[in-house]
């Protein structure tokens, strides 16, 4: 009888220990209100149009301040390991000189 309490506090702790160690995610960046995106209309909105319906940009390019990036990314980490991006959205805006919307895409995981 002695042998056996030991086990199964053993297994108990274990189990509670294994049980801990749950997934746990993050969502990052940019977070669209649904459908605002798909209100993008190339030509027909200036930045300020963009910044009103989906917010201001994660980035905008270093040598040209007419590319904008919406970016957002979601993030798992189990235990004590270092954190993984599972998933990673890239929407990119342009603009031309006059302020107007002239081309939208996507990253290549979209």
């Amino acid at each position: 009888m002695r042998r056996t309490v030991p086990l199964v506090l053993v297994g108990a702790m274990a189990s509670l220990a294994i049980g801990g160690c749950d997934t746990t995610v993050d969502h990052r960046g940019f977070a669209a209100t649904p459908g605002a995106v798909e209100k993008l209309e190339v030509g027909a909105q200036s930045r300020e149009d963009v910044i009103r319906l989906v917010g201001t940009p994660t980035a905008v390019a270093t040598f040209n301040p007419n590319v904008w990036y919406y970016i957002s990314q979601q993030q798992e980490t189990y235990a004590f390991f270092k954190p993984e991006i599972t998933e990673q959205h890239v929407i990119q805006l342009t603009f031309n000189d006059a302020g107007r919307l002239t081309t939208q895409g996507f990253g290549p995981d979209r």
